[in-house]
């Protein structure tokens, strides 16, 4: 049995076709292209969707990792900091509409912790925490062996208001029931070497 998984993100699109033992069966790379608009990247998903589809009888689901935040039970992306225009998006309908298969929306840095929990170099241990530092930062943790998504599936998430100190901050979300612990609503260029330098050893401490 086939999956198909995407990975949306703010510079690259990521399609792969998988197992449910994680074997890869094949996948590609797009440009996102962010600045056309959420039509044209949701017709770009499409596009590495097909490009990764497992023959005749497709795949026994759709999965998407995207950012936040979003409303995994309605498939809705509320907002998303680096797709400019991602405002009540409803990704998940739409492709589970076009390609008539079971589509689930997650937050994507949950979904990155859970992975490397299952398949990488989380194996083995109880308690994790991911952080993800690209064109975008967000957060995941495992705790006691289960994704903590909070509230609202934003657990892991960063909530600090840009400018706000210190980098690495734990604060309460705009959405009820959900707090998290990262580096801020920012991107990862601007503060990158901040979190990095506050969470070495010696590091600051405010």
């Amino acid at each position: 049995m086939s999956f198909i998984v995407v990975d949306l993100g703010g510079t690259q699109i990521r399609a792969a076709c998988c197992r449910a033992d994680g074997h890869i069966e094949a996948r590609v790379v797009l440009s996102t292209r962010a600045v056309q608009g959420p039509e044209a990247v949701i017709q770009r998903i499409e596009q590495a969707i097909r490009r990764v589809w497992p023959g005749e009888r497709g795949p026994a689901a759709i999965g998407v990792a995207a950012p936040g935040p979003l409303d995994a039970r309605t498939g809705v992306i509320l907002f998303a900091p680096n797709l400019p225009g991602w405002r009540d998006v409803p990704l998940g309908p739409r492709l589970a509409d076009t390609f008539a298969r079971p589509t689930f929306l997650a937050n994507d840095a949950n979904l990155a912790a859970l992975g490397e929990h299952r398949f990488g170099a989380g194996r083995g241990v109880d308690d994790l925490v991911y952080l993800t530092i690209s064109t975008g930062i967000g957060g995941g943790i495992i705790l006691n062996g289960r994704l903590f998504e909070g509230g609202a599936g934003r657990g892991g998430g960063p909530h600090c208001r840009r400018g706000r100190r210190p980098p690495v901050c734990v604060r309460q979300s705009g959405l009820p029931g959900s707090a998290g612990l990262g580096a801020g609503h920012c991107q990862s260029g601007r503060r990158g070497a901040g979190a990095r330098r506050a969470i070495e050893p010696g590091g600051p401490r405010r």
